[in-house]
């Protein structure tokens, strides 16, 4: 998020060489490094709607947007499943949120100078929380978006999400930061997009798309990134970063688990055995020192990333057995699965197979 406000400080001076006041959206991708083939895994994107004009302390005219258009540019094998987003507020509120979760305090200066595990811990808040708006599939956007931000020559097919953002900033509102001879204001909004992984082992750059009133996208002719409102003259900015890097593997997952009281070179895993299981088999996962929970759950799922069983298990430190039969046994039918287990925030998995 920091990020964010560091891009749209370097970028201003170019930008306003159009004489007239620039709305810039920009977004940063937060994604798993790496998924089991066929997983269902969540990228949070933060997005800014920033405003810069020279010469100004206030916003001249209103601004009011009511829809936004999400999308993600994927390889082969891979789809969305679904997309929620929240509007989140200015800068400022956003400050206040960050506060709130790491006990520091935060304003628009500082901000920018926020420690990795502050950002961190913000990003964990925010992937976890329930999200109020649910954006619907918009099929007619795909290949406008991929035609505008030329992705079909590298394999890469949009799919696109639209959904209500009733965004306004009111005229006279003043610009949270005067700087240089411009002022600027940003106001912030998360999208989480849940994907299912290609089949395929390899690794993949996946793409996001932000953009404010879609409907003016079936202009035909209408620049997507760069456009000057005919009714205000705002030049207003799409945005969109096609190198999100992940990694599909078949091989077991290790997770580290971070700041656990003295024994912060702890790891936490789960497998079953043996692998491929018959009718009888066992689960094993391995708790580090300090780091017991009650809260403790194993969760099965297909290679689709569907739900098949989870149970809360009351972990303890070191080893621990789940008799398969106990767990799931013959209400499982014999295939590829994905075995999770998730503690404390944290996740980690293993495929197993299933043979009958």
């Amino acid at each position: 998020m920091k990020n964010l406000i560091i891009t749209l400080i370097s970028a201003v001076s170019l930008l306003l060489v159009s004489g007239c006041r620039v709305v810039c959206l920009l977004s940063e991708a937060e994604a798993p490094k790496s998924v089991l083939p066929g997983q269902a895994f969540d990228v949070l994107v933060i997005s800014s709607i920033n405003f810069c004009d020279t010469g100004k302390t206030e916003i001249t005219h209103e601004f009011r947007r009511d829809s936004m258009v999400m999308a993600a540019s994927l390889p082969k094998g891979f789809r969305v499943e679904r997309v929620d987003y929240q509007y989140l507020g200015s800068i400022s509120q956003l400050c206040t949120l960050a506060q709130l979760i790491t006990g520091k305090m935060y304003d628009i200066h500082t901000f920018e100078k926020m420690s990795d595990s502050d950002e961190i811990k913000i990003q964990n808040y925010l992937s976890k929380s329930a999200l109020a708006g649910k954006c619907l599939r918009n099929e007619q956007f795909d290949e406008i978006l991929a035609s505008s931000c030329d992705t079909a020559r590298i394999g890469l097919k949009f799919q696109s999400f639209t959904g209500d953002l009733k965004f306004k900033v009111p005229a006279k509102t003043k610009y949270e930061m005067v700087n240089d001879g411009f002022g600027w204001s940003a106001y912030y909004f998360i999208c989480r997009f849940r994907i299912i992984a290609s089949l395929q082992e390899g690794r993949y750059n996946l793409g996001f798309f932000t953009g404010l009133e879609p409907s003016k996208y079936l202009a035909k002719g209408y620049d997507i990134k760069h456009r000057v409102d005919a009714d205000n003259g705002d030049t207003i900015l799409a945005c969109f970063d096609g190198e999100t890097a992940i990694n599909v593997t078949s091989m077991p997952e290790v997770a580290k688990i971070e700041e656990i009281g003295d024994n912060n070179d702890g790891y936490f895993s789960i497998n079953s055995s043996p692998n491929p299981m018959g009718s009888n088999g066992t689960i094993k996962f391995f708790i580090p020192n300090g780091s017991q929970s009650r809260n403790t759950s194993v969760s099965l799922f297909d290679i689709r990333g569907r739900l098949i069983k989870s149970k809360l298990i009351n972990g303890s430190m070191g080893w621990n057995n789940i008799s398969w039969d106990k767990f799931a046994g013959s209400e499982v039918q014999a295939g590829r699965y994905i075995i999770r287990m998730d503690m404390q925030g944290k996740s980690v998995s293993s495929p197993m197979m299933i043979i009958k």
